[in-house]
C-alpha cells in the first residue's frame, strides 16, 4: 500500500485524513461497505485487479515449462520482466504523473495486451522472447499501481480504508486459484490455448480502461460546457 501511495499519482493522503476516514469507516458495517464499493466505479478497478492477478500468476508460474518446450532459457523472461517492472515504477511513473491517470492506465494495459499476444508468436526466438517479456513488465508495472490508486480515489470516503484490503483479497485469491485453471488448460489444450485465454482477459482490461477514460472525458467536457 505504501509503495502504491508513493508511486501512483493522486493516491497520497496525509495521516490525519487517513485517521479520520478510518474512524468514519468504522461506523459502516462490513456488508454495507462491500455493497457501496461494488456498486461504485471502484468495481471496475477491482475487476481489473482480479484480471491482473490471473495474468501475473499464469505468466510467472508456467514460464519454465513454456520456455523449455521451445528451447528457450526461462531466466530471460524473469530478468527482462523484473527489470521492466522496476523501470516502469521508478522511472516511467514519474513521467506518467504528468498525464491523466485513466489515460495512463488505458495505454499501459494496451501495451500489456500486445505483449501477451506476442507470446503466441514468440517461437524459439530468444530476442523476441526478451522483448515480449520486457513489454509485459512495462505495461503491468505501470498499470497495476494506477488501478489500485484509482480504486481508492473513486470510492466514497467512508469506505476507502476497506478498498485496498478487498483488492488484496481478490488478488491473492486469483494468485492461488487461477493456476489450477491454467494448468488444466495447458494439459488439455496446450500453451496456445492458455495464451489465447490470457489475451482475452487482457483485452477485457483494455476495454474497461478505455471505456472509463472516454466516459470520464465526456463528463468533464459536459461540465466544462
Amino acid at each position: 500500500t505504501l509503495v502504491v501511495g508513493a508511486l501512483a499519482p493522486g493516491a497520497r493522503t496525509d495521516a490525519g485524513k487517513e485517521g479520520a476516514e478510518e474512524n468514519r469507516s468504522s461506523a459502516v458495517s462490513f456488508g454495507a461497505a462491500m455493497r457501496r464499493i461494488l456498486g461504485s466505479e471502484a468495481a471496475f478497478s477491482l475487476a481489473m485487479i482480479l484480471l491482473f492477478a490471473c495474468l501475473f500468476t499464469s505468466m510467472t508460474s508456467f514460464q519454465p515449462t513454456f520456455a523449455g518446450a521451445r528451447g528457450l532459457d526461462y531466466s530471460v523472461f524473469y530478468v527482462a520482466y523484473t527489470v521492466a517492472v522496476i523501470f516502469s515504477r521508478f522511472v516511467l511513473a514519474g513521467v506518467a504523473a504528468r498525464f491523466d491517470s485513466r489515460l495512463v492506465i488505458a495505454a499501459s494495459v494496451s501495451v500489456m495486451a500486445l505483449a501477451v499476444a506476442s507470446f503466441l508468436a514468440v517461437g524459439s526466438n530468444v530476442f523476441f522472447y526478451g522483448i515480449s517479456s520486457s513489454f509485459l513488465g512495462l505495461g503491468y508495472g505501470l498499470a497495476l499501481p494506477g488501478v489500485q490508486a484509482q480504486a481508492v480515489n473513486v470510492s466514497e470516503e467512508q469506505v476507502r480504508p476497506r478498498v485496498l484490503p478487498m483488492a488484496g483479497m481478490l488478488f491473492e485469491g486469483a494468485i492461488l486459484g487461477f493456476p489450477l485453471v491454467a494448468g488444466w488448460v495447458i494439459t488439455g489444450f496446450g500453451y496456445r490455448a492458455l495464451f489465447a485465454i490470457l489475451l482475452a482477459l487482457a483485452l477485457v482490461q483494455v476495454a474497461i480502461a478505455w471505456w472509463r477514460y472516454m466516459v470520464t472525458g465526456r463528463k468533464t467536457s459536459t461540465q466544462a460546457a
